[in-house]
């Protein structure tokens, strides 16, 4: 597969390097996507604890626990999804309080809200460009 890219069978040293650039990418894939949108760089400090679905009335919506699903997905960049299942977020802050890093279900949604908005400005943008 590599001899059509490089012209030859690929050496150790290239593979390593491959690899770590692979690496690299899924890193900022998955963990530096959420900071470069605004309002949602907390996400990335989710412990995974699920101290905040311990106090949170809901618990978990559509197998999704909350709100720490929430936090999990805005770090994934998955705003659409978020946006359907806050309907569900009573807004009590309890997740606040609770949370050792602060992350906040109301504060979670609101930044996925914006940047949703954000998104769908951008292709409307986009598609005015391409018509013209």
């Amino acid at each position: 597969f590599l001899n059509a890219f490089i012209g030859q069978a690929p050496d150790r040293v290239t593979l390593n390097s491959l690899a770590i650039l692979f690496a690299a990418f899924m890193v900022f894939e998955y963990t530096l996507q959420s900071m470069l949108v605004p309002g949602t760089s907390r996400s990335i400090n989710c412990y995974n604890c699920a101290s905040c679905v311990g106090v949170c009335p809901l618990k978990e919506v559509e197998g999704i626990p909350m709100p720490m699903g929430l936090v999990l997905l805005t770090r994934l960049g998955d705003y659409e999804r978020v946006m359907e299942l806050s309907k569900y977020c009573v807004g009590c802050g309890r997740c606040a309080c609770k949370c050792p890093v602060g992350n906040s279900g109301p504060l979670i949604i609101s930044a996925a809200f914006q940047a949703a908005r954000r998104k769908k400005y951008q292709q409307q943008l986009n598609a005015e460009k391409e018509t013209t």
